[in-house]
């Protein structure tokens, strides 16, 4: 089998990607691990998005930083739709767009439908203080519960 010749790595990773117009996903099309796009170099292997973004940006990532997606699409390495960021934003992006409903690790203590119901009596006109004491958790605990906050989740 023949291996196509690049002239730099940044060619090879870039025809593994089919781009679109400027506001499209553009899609990693070769392996892929947890839904992210996989890249190989001789020395190992890194997310394709991270590496999109290295690339696009002649940068390494800072320290204690991470591209995150803005599309929340895994396979996506359009610089447009990525971002260096936080793991903390990255997290409660992840909740404000209804990826994530509890803390990995640890079990929520309420099942959805108690979430569904305390939002319920809230929008009801049920004042917080009088919500927590039916479940028996904090006025916090029921804000963070109706806001779809993840400190909810870590009593």
């Amino acid at each position: 089998m023949a291996y196509k010749h690049f002239e730099s790595e940044s060619d090879r990773f870039w025809s593994k990607v089919k781009t679109g117009s400027e506001n499209d996903c553009w899609e990693w099309q070769a392996s892929l691990s947890s839904g992210y796009g996989r890249f190989q170099y001789p020395s190992g292997e890194e997310r394709a998005h991270r590496v999109a973004w290295k690339l696009s940006n002649n940068s390494d990532i800072p320290d204690g930083k991470i591209i995150l997606h803005l599309c929340n699409n895994r396979r996506c390495c359009n610089p447009k739709h990525l971002k260096c960021s936080t793991r903390s934003e990255n997290i409660r992006m992840a909740y404000r767009d209804g990826l994530k409903t509890h803390v990995e690790g640890k079990p929520s203590r309420f099942y959805e439908g108690e979430i569904w119901l305390i939002r319920r009596l809230h929008n009801a006109g049920f004042h917080k203080e009088t919500i927590g004491a039916m479940f028996k958790c904090s006025r916090q605990q029921v804000h963070y519960l109706i806001n779809n906050t993840p400190n909810i989740l870590r009593t």
